[in-house]
C-alpha cells in the first residue's frame, strides 16, 4: 500500500474511537504527528519502490517492529509531556498497522534475516490503493475539522 495510506489509517482509527467510544483523552497537533510518522515509520526508513525491494527491507520485519518498540518505550518512561506511553503505544500500534497492510497488500518479510519466508499475499489489489488514498485523505480532514486539539486543553495524553 501506499506511504499515505500508512500514515494516515492510525490517525483515522484513534480519531473514530475517540468520537465513538467518547473518550476522555485527547492528542495535540504534535502527538497526531508523531503517530502519523510511526505509520508511515517503515516506509520513510527503507524506502522501496518495488515488492521485491520490500521483500530485502529491515524495516518491514518483526525484529524491526521489536526494536522500534523497545526505543518507543524507554523513550516514554523518562516522562516526557508529549511522547507518553500511551503516545508510544499508539505509535507501536502505528507501526504494526503498517506492517499489517502490507501484509495484506504483496506480503512482508517478517523474519528477515533469519528467514526469507513472506507473511501474506495479494489479498488487496494494488488497483485499490490510490481509492484507499482518496477516502483516508478526505476521512482525515473531516474527522480533523471535528476532533479537538488538546495543545489548548489542561490536559493531554
Amino acid at each position: 500500500m501506499n506511504t499515505v495510506t500508512h500514515a494516515l489509517l492510525p490517525v483515522v482509527a484513534i480519531c473514530l474511537y475517540q468520537r465513538f467510544r467518547k473518550s476522555d483523552f485527547s492528542l495535540n497537533k504534535f502527538q497526531y504527528a508523531l503517530i502519523t510518522f510511526a505509520g508511515a515509520a517503515p516506509d520513510l526508513f527503507t524506502p522501496h519502490f518495488s515488492i521485491a525491494s520490500r521483500y530485502s527491507s529491515w524495516s518491514h520485519t518483526l525484529p524491526a517492529l521489536i526494536t522500534f518498540t523497545v526505543i518507543l518505550l524507554t523513550t516514554a518512561s523518562f516522562k516526557f509531556k508529549t511522547l507518553t506511553t500511551k503516545v508510544a503505544v499508539f505509535m507501536v500500534v502505528a507501526y504494526s498497522l503498517h506492517l499489517a497492510c502490507d501484509a495484506l497488500s504483496g506480503g512482508i518479510p517478517w523474519l528477515l534475516p533469519y528467514s526469507d519466508a513472506i507473511l501474506g499475499d495479494y489479498y488487496i489489489s494494488p488497483s485499490l490503493w490510490i481509492p484507499f488514498d482518496v477516502i483516508l485523505v478526505f476521512t482525515t480532514y473531516i474527522l480533523a475539522r471535528t476532533v479537538k486539539d488538546s495543545s489548548s486543553a489542561t490536559t493531554s495524553v
